[in-house]
């Protein structure tokens, strides 16, 4: 009996053991289902609604399944790769002012004028008609979610597609518009950008054109480009010229593409182009501009695609790296700074009110003066009329006095041609306004133009003046020097710096040349047909980052030199006779050091 009964015995206690167990973890069935709603609800799963009796056990959460995301979007458990995304929809178009199209905005307060989206395409072909259909850019009713852009190659139209490229690609691009509307660059491609590109998303279609212009091997094709510079210390813009070459390109997404007739979706990778400019990324302390362009023709800055090229874009996407940080150490109290005074800034204006007769000429004309007590041999402003007095003809001169200015009298400029005996190289004359003086041909001078007066005020930083401006006819008997097109007026002013073994002055040689290392700071800029005065603002911009670093107005000296001519092709002997270009008001702002 004893033998039988001990097993018995084992059970209790072995129960017993387990109950006092159990009671020191003081384990609370209630207790342990409220704690694992309370976890439920922390992840954002909605806990199940009492069942009463009979409840059943709650059964682990299964995720809503999604749409399938975009291939670029983050997986939201992996916080590393996440991204920001800058996102344009192109459904909201609104007129620019002046214009018959329309550019994409981003925002419903943007202005036209001054958008984010601009089209040189557009701009230069108000010259061939007013009918918005036919522009090379377009608002797409049907894109692929609400609008899109619909870009087209187009030939130019009417009488001056005799003197024009024979393709008009549809373009357009973050940037802007500066030149008139046929100037050959006037495109300004890119805008401050904060953030490191990574990827961009764009839905597309593309039909290709029939007619082949230019050196067109295969079928016309259309690109997107994305382009990431630096802008730290050059803040020039890139152009047609450099879009593809300049050495400040840190990143660059490209493709091209060809025949698409259903929407498609493109996911470009941003590729490093500058592995020394991105080693050295640092988007807190330095400047940089991201440039988007889509183009209906590749070869479209060429003048060479197919009439008729049509890309469709839509919903595009730019996805750029996102810092996580993983720990935020509290920052220790700093005293505020003092605030920095803002830096005084001067100006020097001209308003040509004074005019005085030049002593010891020939035709006996008159110049703009700064004072009464001016020595004409020394005078802020000289002209070609110096020239005109040797070769001309009296009473057509390429500078004159206009009473009716924008405020009081104004300055006229005529672009005019010699008598036929003069050498072929010197029968035209462009109305030439510039701050400077004539050379002294007795001492060995070769140019007739010496540019530039000593200048020690501050930094230039804006010229601003008052123009109209009417072109002539494009006629055999106004041609000089086999110009072709319209013509155009310019405006153009230079800081550069005057060293001892240099002190000689820029000329009509060597003042515009780019590989001129002393030019240190330039604006620049060519104007069309204006028959009201119009306000012209430009910016001074670096040309010759090393000397603008260095530059010290107490102790080195420099020249500014200011030059307007009717015809910009002067410095060639090319334009039209009897274009004209009247200026007013003409001021620059500086910067005092």
């Amino acid at each position: 009996m004893n033998t039988a009964f001990k097993p018995i015995n084992r059970v209790i206690i072995l129960l017993l053991l387990l109950s006092a167990f159990s009671s020191c973890y003081q384990y609370d069935p209630i207790d342990s289902k409220e704690r694992m709603l309370e976890n439920l609800k922390n992840k954002g799963v909605k806990p199940p609604q009492q069942g009463g009796e009979g409840e059943k056990p709650i059964p682990t959460p299964v995720p809503t399944p999604t749409p399938k995301p975009n291939p670029d979007t983050p997986h939201p458990e992996n916080p590393k790769e996440e991204f920001i995304q800058h996102y344009f929809s192109f459904d909201t178009w609104k007129q620019v002012p002046s214009e018959p199209y329309y550019i994409p905005i981003n925002t419903d307060n943007e202005n036209p004028a001054n958008s984010y989206w601009v089209s040189a395409s557009n701009n230069g072909y108000t010259n061939f008609t007013q009918e918005l259909d036919k522009f090379p850019v377009l608002e797409l009713k049907e894109g692929y979610k609400n609008s899109g852009v619909e870009l087209i190659s187009r030939p130019p139209l009417g009488w001056k597609a005799t003197f024009s490229p024979q393709i008009i690609a549809g373009a357009l691009y973050a940037g802007k518009i500066e030149g008139g509307k046929m100037n050959q660059n006037p495109v300004r491609f890119g805008h401050r950008w904060t953030t490191e590109p990574v990827k961009l998303s764009v839905y597309v279609k593309y039909k290709a054109g029939e007619k082949a212009i230019g050196n067109l091997q295969d079928k016309d094709q259309g690109s997107i480009s994305a382009v990431f510079y630096e802008v730290t210390n050059n803040k020039t813009y890139l152009d047609k010229y450099t879009i593809n070459n300049d050495s400040r390109i840190i990143l660059k997404a490209y493709t091209t593409i060809s025949e698409e007739t259903e929407w498609k979706e493109l996911s470009l990778d941003f590729k490093v182009i500058n592995q020394e400019l991105y080693k050295d990324l640092d988007l807190k302390k330095k400047q940089y501009r991201l440039a988007i362009i889509f183009s209906s023709s590749a070869r479209g800055d060429e003048y060479i695609g197919a009439l008729g090229s049509r890309l469709c874009v839509d919903e595009l996407t730019i996805f750029s790296k996102k810092e996580v940080a993983t720990e935020q150490p509290k920052p220790e109290p700093t005293p505020e700074p003092k605030p920095t005074p803002n830096p005084t800034m001067g100006e020097v204006h001209f308003g040509f009110e004074l005019w005085k007769e030049v002593p010891n000429t020939k035709y006996k004309y008159s110049m703009p003066f700064l004072s009464e007590d001016e020595e004409p041999s020394l005078a802020y402003w000289a002209s070609n009329n110096s020239t005109w007095d040797n070769w001309g003809t009296k009473g057509v001169l390429p500078l004159v006095k206009v009473e009716e200015g924008k405020q009081g009298s104004s300055v006229e400029l005529i672009s005019r041609g010699f008598y036929e005996w003069i050498p072929a190289g010197y029968r035209f004359v462009s109305g030439l306004l510039y701050s400077g003086q004539a050379g002294d041909a007795s001492k060995g001078q070769r140019t007739f133009k010496q540019f530039g007066k000593d200048w020690d005020k501050g930094e230039p930083k804006t010229l601003k003046l008052y123009y109209q401006y009417q072109s002539a006819k494009n006629i055999y008997d106004n041609q000089y020097g086999g110009f072709k097109g319209i013509d155009k007026g310019s405006i153009r002013a230079i800081l550069y710096e005057v060293t001892n073994d240099t002190n000689y002055y820029l000329d009509n040689r060597e003042h515009k040349a780019e590989e001129n290392e002393r030019i240190i700071l330039e604006a620049y800029q060519e104007v069309e047909n204006q028959s009201d005065w119009t306000e012209l603002s430009l910016e001074f911009e670096v040309k010759n980052e090393e000397r603008y670093k260095a530059i010290d107005f107490k102790i080195k000296k420099y020249r500014l030199a200011i030059i307007i001519s009717s015809s910009h092709q002067w410095l060639k002997g090319k334009g039209l006779k009897g274009s004209t270009m009247r200026i007013d008001e003409l001021s620059i702002s500086y910067k005092e050091q």
